[in-house]
């Protein structure tokens, strides 16, 4: 199991927060073997963190490099949940652009309203688990200084 980089930006602190949750976090939750994050600037959407919905790389995350370190447990928590739901099958990107979840397929997600992008059900399940997947971790590190 590893976890790789990509993308120009590497910032240290961030990147040892990151490996040192994503390590806790396989303990309770089904992941790919190979977990990939990417460090961005925010962009014009000020976004924390963002899961990839490409069949080409299933554990493919961007977490925001303008995050503080005591940020990126619970960024990444919400994030994994969604590698989760990718790995298991739940959640899957289809060639028409759209994005089937648990069988039903949803269109023009892109396009939506941030609050009503917040209402589709991946949203909700992540954020109603997240908080569990911190606590988690947070309850099997050994050394909290790192991730809080």
């Amino acid at each position: 199991m590893t976890v790789s980089w990509c993308g120009v930006l590497r910032p240290v602190e961030l990147m040892t927060v990151a490996v040192h949750t994503v390590d806790l976090a396989r303990l309770s939750l089904l992941l790919p073997q190979r977990i990939e994050i990417e460090f961005c600037s925010g962009g014009e959407h000020h976004y924390w963190g963002a899961t990839v919905l490409d069949p080409r790389w299933c554990g493919r995350m961007r977490l925001n490099a303008g995050l503080q370190p005591r940020e990126v447990p619970l960024i990444l928590a919400h994030e994994l949940m969604h590698v989760h739901q990718v790995h298991t099958g739940e959640l899957r990107p289809v060639s028409s652009g759209g994005i089937m979840w648990r069988g039903v397929l949803y269109t023009d997600t892109a396009n939506l309203p941030w609050e009503q992008y917040m209402q589709l059900p991946w949203e909700m399940e992540a954020y109603e688990w997240q908080e569990w997947l911190l606590a988690e971790i947070l309850r099997l590190s050994t050394d909290k200084d790192k991730i809080e």
